[in-house]
């Protein structure tokens, strides 16, 4: 994060490009004006982080999840940011938590209206 912050950019994988791109500094600083925390959702959430995540720190999810028990389904891949190296996991994990929404009770969105 510090040479990201240096250099002013850090050169990702973009995969639509399928090329390395350079993403700005400026894509955190933006982040940095809105609260992850107390986020109140109203839909099943299935959450896949890499816990060698250098982007984003898993402890942001883990936080989401512990504001959002119920609704939070959380899976922390040994992976980083990309989540290359647990693609068969991570799609196990998807198929799993749409199956378990099928007919479930929770599987509409409640605005709370």
């Amino acid at each position: 994060m510090s040479r990201w912050a240096r250099d002013g950019y850090l050169e990702v994988f973009h995969h639509a490009l399928k090329a390395t791109a350079r993403l700005g500094f400026q894509f955190v600083t933006d982040a940095l004006l809105y609260q992850s925390e107390n986020i109140v959702i109203y839909c099943p959430t299935l959450v896949l982080h890499g816990r060698n995540d250098e982007i984003v720190p898993v402890i942001e999810s883990i936080n989401f999840h512990a504001a959002n028990p119920d609704l939070v389904q959380l899976e922390v891949m040994e992976d980083d940011h990309q989540l290359l190296n647990t693609l068969e996991d991570l799609w196990g994990h998807s198929i799993q938590f749409l199956d378990d929404l099928k007919g479930s009770k929770i599987a509409s969105c409640n605005h709370g209206d």
